[in-house]
């Protein structure tokens, strides 16, 4: 079996315009005589790998930790935006990996959608534009931001992604991870 880190790390990551940068506060040091090292992080929970909740654009919407987590662990595929269309959905995946920095507009969610896909994950800070994101989190599609596919290769994995239980939130953090040759 082998495990493919596709995250990125809060701190490597720039952050989404008009988002906090990320800061990690010592609050106890072993260098300062403490009995153990504590810290706290300050960051906006879209920062690095991250997932978008219903919560995000909508009061009424689930939060994360209302998510069912087969959203984002089981079985998924990782193609190029130009490949939607030969992949064959038949087979209980559920969840689409976009390589590339191309934004997905309404009428591609929508496609993407009809195919039986219940999550979307991309490399970009964002999946799309407002309308886009509306549109898929009003239908409860889960979004998975900011991945790192350059180096994987198109093709079906085993996908583990799920969020932070952060009960109330409209976003998590996320250590998404995939798994090849995993039977």
């Amino acid at each position: 079996m082998k495990i493919i880190d596709i995250s990125k790390g809060v701190f490597s990551t720039p952050v989404y315009p008009g988002d906090p940068d990320p800061e990690l506060i010592k609050i106890a040091s072993l260098d300062e005589g403490d009995a153990f090292n504590l810290s706290v992080l300050k960051a906006s929970l879209h920062t690095g790998t991250h997932i978008d909740s219903p919560r995000h654009y909508f009061n009424s919407g689930a939060s994360v930790d209302k998510l069912p987590l087969e959203m984002f662990i089981g079985k998924c595929v990782v193609c190029s935006y130009e490949n939607i269309n030969e992949v064959n959905f038949e087979k209980d995946i559920k969840i689409l990996l976009l390589k590339g920095k191309k934004e997905i507009k309404t009428d591609v969610a929508e496609r993407i959608i009809n195919l039986g896909v219940i999550t979307i994950g991309t490399e970009l800070e964002s999946i799309g534009d407002n309308e886009v994101h509306s549109f898929l989190l009003e239908r409860n599609i889960g979004i998975i931001e900011n991945l790192e596919l350059t180096n994987v290769e198109e093709g079906e994995y085993f996908i583990f992604a799920p969020p932070v239980k952060i009960e109330g939130s409209e976003g998590s953090f996320t250590r998404a991870v995939l798994l090849k040759d995993y039977l």
